[in-house]
């Protein structure tokens, strides 16, 4: 049989590379069930194996915007272009398709595993006061072990981008670009002005709607707000999340966007190929050089080299190249091809904490959820859990139009191993988690986290290299509560999901809110706003949407890395492209944004580009 009529080709099966114990049994089912839509090889472009050493475009990171990039230059439409794409990892593992297990991927092969730098005045709760920070390491990038939410932000993003120096890119001018891509799979948005159908992104919701899921809903709706396409007319609101999914499988860029390019003889695809440094002749940069199965290899680039490899590795890469601050390039003997101080600054996040936790009495369901995934593509692994839900509020009056927090849901986590990944999400002390879970896991109910995030935070970041060895991690400065501001605004979500915690609905499917104190919190009364300022120093963490480091703007702006056409300042043939050239991070989930920026930058290249 077939499941949603996805059915092998002759002699093709899914990679067992990389597979949990339980997944691989199912997986072999799968395949003995004729279905491939999990782990299919197919679903990517072959390793490369061309002689060739010169392109018209070099494309570093096959992440979100790297793969539209490599798509979009090579469509017939084009000038026949041909491009490189490298990426540093290899094929996404097959669990990776499995939105359950998307967490499960973080600390793998397909995370470059970064951490920051120790806080004092953040990450109090998290083990060394520093914050795991996952980024993907496979083609599809991130998009491969997020959890799928496309959200595009507030249209007041766009307008501000605008009004910082930045023709052309405001709400009216990149929502046609967001559009280019999607494919609205969500019942009621198909004829919206907001949405398009055609695309190769499938936009969805997940299919699984538990009860205890409505009720949340239902809550939110009843602690004051409403029923709304977030990606619509008016942000703020609640709905189920729109996931870039389709039938409950995960659709990465890769998928998405690579799969259908594989075919054609222009684009290459260098996998497990990490670039090391850019390399210029006088001010212009003309190729990459490489490290491909311990070789050290270059590509040159006839038209431009282009940098996709995300807000933490696209500045390390220009300040590995030459381009950055000149007194931290000096300070590590880097030769300065151009002096440009932001590389690296800017950095923003949305960091989230532990609002109001509550549980439920735990789902009666002996079905094995492996078992149910592989059957019918339902239960438990078929969405990422209470992330099937988010919405936007305003936590004071001047904001009510303009949401400044984001509320994101986790779990539920019903037994201690659920317990040992939600920390390890976390990066919870062993106290923390102890205190703050086991006594709820011996009452046999489902744990459910409400996640306040901090939609656009005043305290900024950056990245500094700590060697000019390519292969060692940068350092990452968070910089997370520099302004106090940033703590009251997630203080103030934390009091609404207590209030969206004790509604009517929720009340009616059991729930009962964890009164467990946070260690090193106790000494503030229980609940209160100075509980929850302290709480947010202990548990906040990342939402995985670094941003900023290649900052857009004028050249007249000392922090500007790129201009409004993403072409690095001070050297030709030299562009960024990923989320690292936000200005200000976008009000909501990074994914969506980055997809847009790659769309809007193809016409950007086009118009400046030739084939002769």
């Amino acid at each position: 049989m077939s499941i949603n009529g996805s059915v092998c080709p002759s002699g093709t099966a899914p990679s067992m590379s990389g597979v949990s114990g339980a997944l691989l049994t199912s997986l072999i089912g799968s395949l003995l069930s004729g279905a491939c839509d999990i782990g299919n090889p197919d679903d990517y472009p072959l390793d490369t194996n061309t002689q060739m050493s010169e392109f018209d475009f070099v494309i570093v990171g096959a992440g979100a915007a790297g793969s539209v990039l490599a798509t979009r230059l090579t469509e017939s439409t084009c000038a026949n272009f041909t491009v490189a794409l490298l990426e540093a990892g290899g094929n996404p593992p097959p669990d990776s398709d499995v939105p359950g297990l998307s967490h499960t991927l973080q600390m793998t092969d397909a995370d470059w595993q970064y951490k920051t730098e120790p806080q004092t005045n953040a990450f109090q709760g998290l083990e060394g006061n520093r914050c795991l920070w996952p980024r993907g390491k496979a083609l599809g990038g991130s998009t491969v072990l997020n959890a799928m939410i496309y959200v595009r932000g507030h249209k007041n993003d766009y307008d501000n981008w605008v009004a910082k120096g930045n023709p052309d890119w405001d709400y009216a001018s990149v929502l046609p670009y967001f559009k280019r891509s999607e494919d609205i799979k969500v019942a009621g948005l198909q004829n919206s002005m907001y949405h398009a159908s055609g695309g190769p992104l499938p936009v969805s919701n997940f299919e699984e709607w538990p009860p205890i899921f409505q009720a949340m809903l239902q809550s939110a709706v009843q602690t004051g707000s409403r029923l709304t396409d977030v990606n619509g007319a008016q942000q703020a609101g609640f709905n189920k999340a729109q996931v870039t999914a389709s039938h409950s499988v995960r659709f990465n860029a890769a998928k998405a966007f690579l799969k259908g390019a594989k075919a054609r003889e222009n684009i290459h695809v260098f996998k497990h190929a990490q670039a090391t440094k850019v390399i210029f002749e006088g001010a212009r940069a003309v190729g990459v050089e490489f490290v491909k199965n311990g070789q050290v290899r270059t590509l040159r680039a006839r038209q431009e080299v282009i940098l996709s490899a995300g807000a933490i590795n696209s500045p390390q890469l220009l300040m590995l190249s030459g381009v950055g601050p000149v007194d931290h390039l000096n300070d590590l003997n880097i030769s300065v091809v151009h002096n440009l101080p932001g590389v690296g600054r800017n950095l923003q996040d949305h960091s989230r904490f532990m609002g109001a936790t509550f549980s439920v009495p735990k789902e009666n369901n002996s079905v094995d959820p492996v078992f149910q995934y592989f059957q019918s593509r339902s239960g438990r692994l078929s969405t990422t859990g209470a992330l099937s839900l988010t919405g936007f509020i305003s936590t004071i009056f001047k904001s009510r139009n303009y949401p400044d927090v984001q509320m994101h849901f986790e779990g539920p986590f019903s037994d201690a191993r659920n317990v040992d990944v939600g920390s390890k999400i976390y990066g919870l002390t062993q106290e923390s988690k102890e205190t703050l879970f086991r006594p709820l896991l011996k009452e046999n109910r489902d744990v459910y986290i409400m996640e306040p995030i901090l939609l656009r935070p005043k305290s900024r970041g950056w990245i500094q290299l700590q060697s000019s060895n390519p292969t060692v991690a940068p350092k990452i400065f968070a910089n997370f509560f520099e302004h106090e501001e940033d703590v009251e605004t997630l203080a103030r979500g934390a009091m609404w999901s207590l209030a969206m915690s004790q509604a009517k609905p929720l009340i009616a499917q059991g729930a009962r809110l964890n009164t467990a104190k946070l260690p090193g919190c106790s000494q503030f009364p229980f609940l209160s706003f100075t509980y929850w300022k302290c709480a947010v120093r202990h548990t906040a963490a990342t939402t995985y949407h670094p941003a900023g480091t290649c900052k857009m703007g004028p050249a007249e702006d000392a922090l500007a890395v790129v201009d409004a056409e993403l072409r690095v300042h001070g050297v030709k043939g030299l562009r960024v492209v990923d989320a690292s050239i936000m200005p200000d991070i976008v009000s909501g989930n990074t994914m969506a944004p980055v997809y847009m920026i790659a769309e809007k930058a193809v016409d950007l290249i086009l118009n400046s580009n030739t084939k002769n």
